[in-house]
């Protein structure tokens, strides 16, 4: 549910519609609005979600997609958008804490633990066993992560298309 209401005539701390105190709040300078936490998923029928899967939030999920059982996928902020086609594993985690959208393209495969929290993986990129993508990084195209790398700069970058990281000090 949603609901917007005049800050100057009112004061509420809990949704009036769901009596939730997690929903999120937006303010501006006189209207306060409250959106609930619901989880709304959109699963394509030719997607493979298996029944052991966390799911929270907004999670768009596209055809030939399998997500694997104890995935974890949390919308906290804003949603998830992923492709078709693309296979996350056992143990793997995605999490948008953004407000923007998470957009995971086509043929991707996020092997067993990794952990994504990038705003944008682009298609046919590879993530190894136990690897960590940063929310400060945009994955491009063809992109390789090696098992156990972390790949976390310390300001928002890019990576190009066909990168590789790999090694103990990725």
């Amino acid at each position: 549910c949603s609901f917007v209401f005049c800050r100057e005539t009112t004061t509420i701390t809990t949704c009036p519609q769901c009596a939730s105190i997690d929903c999120f709040s937006f303010q501006s300078t006189s209207i306060q609005s409250y959106a609930c936490r619901k989880d709304k998923y959109t699963i394509n029928s030719k997607a493979v979600v298996c029944q052991d899967v966390e799911l929270k939030g907004d999670i768009t999920i596209g055809p030939g997609t399998i997500v694997h059982p104890k995935a974890s996928i949390f919308a906290f902020a804003g949603p998830i958008i992923i492709g078709s086609n693309n296979i996350i594993e056992e143990s793997a985690v995605l999490v948008n804490r953004k407000r923007e959208p998470m957009r995971i393209g086509d043929v991707n495969l996020i092997e067993i633990g990794a952990r994504v929290e990038c705003p944008s993986i682009g298609d046919r990129n590879t993530i190894h066993t136990k690897a960590r993508v940063h929310h400060t990084v945009r994955l491009g195209s063809f992109c390789v992560v090696g098992p156990r790398c972390l790949v976390a700069p310390a300001e928002d970058e890019t990576v190009e298309d066909y990168s590789v990281f790999h090694g103990p000090d990725a």
